[in-house]
């Protein structure tokens, strides 16, 4: 997934301590593959907002983060967006 310019990998990863996690220093994105689709969506575009946050150095605190994939996935997911493709390729 290019986030920025940037060749983001992303991951299924069974780790009960979280549902996503962005490793901006390896270009990691982590889910949790056992969550629900609609959760991994909103968790994907939560973890793609925490790398444009390092990456732009916009300073966001984190529940600004946790406001703005909530909202993203409502009003798109709710608006016609497909965000499955964001899903796809994941190993």
């Amino acid at each position: 997934m290019k986030i920025l310019g940037f060749d983001y990998s992303v991951i299924y990863t069974s780790d009960s301590s979280f549902m996503g996690l962005c490793d901006a220093d390896h270009l990691r994105i982590h889910l949790d593959p056992n969550a629900p689709k609609q959760r991994k969506l909103e968790t994907i575009l939560h973890e793609i907002i925490e790398a444009v946050n390092v990456h732009a150095n916009l300073k966001l605190q984190h529940r600004s983060i946790v406001t703005l994939a909530t909202a993203l996935h409502q009003v798109l997911s709710e608006n016609g967006v497909n965000l499955s493709s964001l899903l796809k390729g994941i190993k």
